[in-house]
């Protein structure tokens, strides 16, 4: 049994955090699969932060701009 998972993206995130919410929607609303960890390396100073299956590491607004750019590809608005 293959147990590998195909993910876009690790989100780290913390519960009761408004940032990381808004995220996971907006990812969620663009088809955008990932998986979520609390458990985030030290290097990472604040959440949320998405890193996606290439590498790419994204802060908060980073993620933000790097997700509208998919809705715009797909025509969205």
């Amino acid at each position: 049994m293959d147990n590998k998972y195909e993910i876009d993206f690790i989100l780290y995130s913390k519960p009761k955090c408004g940032k990381c919410e808004i995220l996971k929607r907006e990812l969620t609303r663009e088809g955008c699969s990932f998986i979520e960890s609390e458990n985030y390396p030290s290097h990472i100073m604040e959440l949320p932060y998405l890193i996606s299956s290439l590498g790419d590491e994204y802060n908060f607004v980073n993620a933000m701009n790097m997700v509208h750019k998919i809705r715009s590809a797909k025509g969205g608005t």
